[in-house]
């Protein structure tokens, strides 16, 4: 058994699947909030955000214990994410996965020809977008671009059925020249 698929047996035996056969009985209609997590939740494993929508996907069925038609949503949601993983589009990085960081250079740093040495600082309370991000860069045209992008990315734990580590003060470099193939994080 594999540890992804360990984790999730031992919570599910814990806490969450208190019969297994429940689920798989339920006549019950889920609730309006499950489908809507439900469509939700095969947007962001159709668009490649595989850790984090299982993650989602687990803790829904974790809160939904009493709600089979729900739990039946978020067990089907977990299951392709843990199916899917080999195709997800984020990205390791220390104890987390991330979704990429789309920077667009600034115009006017561009047609000049400058590039940018930044340090990014923030914090991951919780999955989804960092909090509290700071930017420092040796230009600043490029600390609002860094911001935005940061706001679009999702953090989630590093494989699906892990559990996310919260995480304060954390920081990584990025460094820019004025040719584009050189943008890596």
């Amino acid at each position: 058994m594999s540890m992804k698929s360990g984790l999730f047996a031992s919570l599910a035996a814990a806490t969450l699947f208190a019969a297994p056969a429940l689920a798989q009985d339920c006549t019950a209609t889920p609730s309006d909030g499950a489908l809507e997590s439900q469509v939700q939740l095969n947007t962001l494993l159709d668009d490649g955000y595989v850790q984090f929508a299982g993650y989602l996907a687990l803790v829904a069925y974790a809160q939904s214990a009493d709600a089979c038609a729900d739990r039946q949503i978020f067990e089907q949601a977990y299951v392709r994410a843990s199916q899917s993983e080999d195709s997800s589009i984020m990205i390791q990085w220390e104890n987390w996965s991330r979704s990429p960081l789309d920077v667009r250079y600034p115009r006017a740093a561009a047609n000049d020809g400058f590039g940018s040495e930044c340090t990014v600082r923030f914090d991951l309370p919780q999955a989804g977008p960092a909090q509290n991000v700071n930017v420092d860069c040796t230009n600043p045209l490029f600390k609002s671009p860094i911001r935005e992008g940061m706001r679009q990315v999702m953090w989630a734990p590093p494989h699906v059925g892990e559990r996310f580590t919260p995480a304060e003060d954390l920081s990584f470099d990025l460094s820019f020249s004025s040719v584009i193939q050189d943008w890596v994080f």
